[in-house]
């Protein structure tokens, strides 16, 4: 099984490939990490402040990212260039609605329902006590990846529905 600093090697511009290597100190710490659902290469250095301003070394790494992408090859996953793959499992997620939040909560349930189901690995509960409700949202994922994705989800869901509850408007730009 080829390495990633070996394939990188045969295939970046060589000062691409130095900086990489000095990034992360001779291939041994992680620079990527993969979505075993979409098969997509994203950085996962942790780069320090001159690093990050430096855009050839920001090129290097989404150079590097297309290259394994497109690469087809299964790269060992125990390599010290991959960030190690959390396993699948689940998390409860708890939001309190008090009594005067009860719009936010019934816009809340009504877009979770639309953007999110079971068969999806989202589990939403919902239980009355004094004052409020407390919404349980069971995520089941299967990598950091979805996990994060369908985090997500939930934070745009909760703060959507908080902000159309008191009529604020919603804008924002693309970057």
């Amino acid at each position: 099984m080829q390495s990633i600093a070996q394939y990188l090697r045969d295939r970046l511009d060589p000062g691409q490939y130095q900086l990489l290597q000095k990034v992360s100190r001779g291939f041994t710490r992680p620079l990527f990490a993969l979505d075993p659902e979409t098969g997509r290469f994203e950085c996962a250095a942790e780069l320090d402040d001159e690093e990050v301003e430096d855009p050839s070394v920001l090129d290097a790494l989404c150079v590097a990212c297309e290259l394994l992408e497109a690469s087809g090859v299964s790269f060992d996953p125990q390599d010290p260039a991959l960030e190690p793959s959390a396993s699948s499992g689940t998390v409860e997620l708890t939001f309190d609605f008090p009594d005067e939040d009860e719009d936010a909560l019934v816009r809340f349930k009504a877009m979770l329902a639309e953007n999110a189901s079971a068969d999806a690995g989202i589990h939403a509960d919902y239980q009355k006590y004094p004052g409020g409700v407390q919404a349980r949202i069971r995520l089941a994922y299967s990598s950091d990846f979805d996990y994060q994705r369908k985090k997500d989800l939930i934070d745009f869901v909760l703060q959507v529905a908080k902000r159309r509850a008191k009529d604020d408007p919603l804008s924002g730009s693309r970057l």
